[in-house]
């Protein structure tokens, strides 16, 4: 009998996070999935930790490592579902996640992706933030709407781990493009909201855990991958030239902040790295223009999130960071 849901999980050298994401999709009120786990040829103690759970899961091992967004493509190779709905290996869900996310789509046909607000977690699993709040009302939004903000704020969408995809949408959309790697997921949903809606979830109801290797916060550089996902946008997908200019400049202001932090922090060679990639998308006047229009804000933005870290508060992204309530006091935590 054919899922509901197919949940994917591509896992690589996640085994001590894996236990905790695959028990959360066990623990789903809704029952009407399948779970599957497609191993990246990991050289830790995945394939022990899978062969732990037996018949429950289908576990999925490649012979090679075929990289992040290949191994996404070979989850839905072997998903059966109506719905898809992928899972980074160190993220968690919800008990009511899948429930209410289907029950969405349900109720509003011409949606192709769910998301909404998700906590963040750090290495520990303890909760610290919560993104993106204050943007879009539950229920159904515009896909016009939904990419302006996407522009605007860079990817209210979120990770993977937020989405729930219809599967008819995904696959007419052509899946995750690996040339725009690691930004094939505003490529993805920029695709999906030119022809489609986006249904907005009321709740928090994923768990994004930030570590080492996948930071929050100016701790990783980023890459030109985006600038080049919303320009194919522009010109494969009919996406308003306003719109792509919109997300090019906000994509701007947040590399001037990486290339700020890059020298504050004694790496002058990445910042001069970013402002060269970045020079080959924005003019400097109109970007720097825009920066020091919009410095003030992102300044007490990221002083309200060092005091909410400080402070045991939650740090609220509406979209920028503000102080949000004491962290005992935050439902799921």
């Amino acid at each position: 009998m054919t899922p509901a849901v197919s949940v994917c999980i591509p896992a690589y050298n996640y085994g001590r996070f894996l236990p905790r994401a695959i028990d959360s999709v066990l623990a789903q009120e809704y029952r009407d999935f399948e779970l599957i786990v497609v191993d990246n040829a990991s050289e830790d103690d995945t394939p022990a930790v899978l062969a732990r759970y037996g018949e429950r899961i289908q576990a999925h091992r490649n012979e090679r490592n075929v990289g992040l967004f290949g191994n996404f493509a070979r989850c839905l190779e072997l998903a059966r579902g109506e719905h898809v709905k992928f899972l980074a290996a160190d993220d968690w869900l919800h008990p009511a996640y899948l429930g209410e996310a289907v029950a969405l789509l349900a109720a509003h046909p011409s949606a192709a992706i769910v998301s909404g607000p998700g906590f963040f977690v750090d290495e520990n699993g303890t909760v610290f933030g919560l993104g993106t709040t204050r943007v879009f009302a539950p229920g159904l939004v515009a896909g016009r709407a939904a990419l302006r903000a996407q522009a605007d704020l860079l990817n209210v969408i979120g990770m993977p781990s937020n989405t729930l995809v219809r599967r008819a949408a995904l696959e007419e959309a052509g899946g995750f493009d690996e040339r725009f790697a690691p930004a094939a997921d505003v490529h993805l949903w920029g695709k999906l909201l030119a022809r489609h809606d986006l249904a907005w979830m009321a709740e928090p109801r994923c768990y994004l855990r930030i570590h080492r290797s996948k930071a929050h916060d100016y701790g990783l550089d980023p890459s030109e991958s985006t600038f080049l996902a919303w320009e194919a946008l522009g010109r494969e997908t009919g996406v308003a030239g306003d719109v792509v200019t919109r997300a090019i400049d906000a994509e701007a202001e947040r590399s001037l902040l990486h290339a700020v932090a890059s020298v504050l922090a004694g790496r002058p060679r990445a910042a001069a790295r970013i402002l060269a990639f970045t020079g080959r998308h924005v003019r400097w006047p109109r970007a720097l223009g825009r920066f020091a229009l919009r410095l003030p804000a992102l300044v007490r933005a990221q002083a309200a999130r060092i005091v909410a870290r400080r402070r045991g508060r939650l740090v609220e992204y509406a979209p920028l960071p503000r102080l949000g309530p004491p962290l005992s006091s935050v439902d799921g935590v």
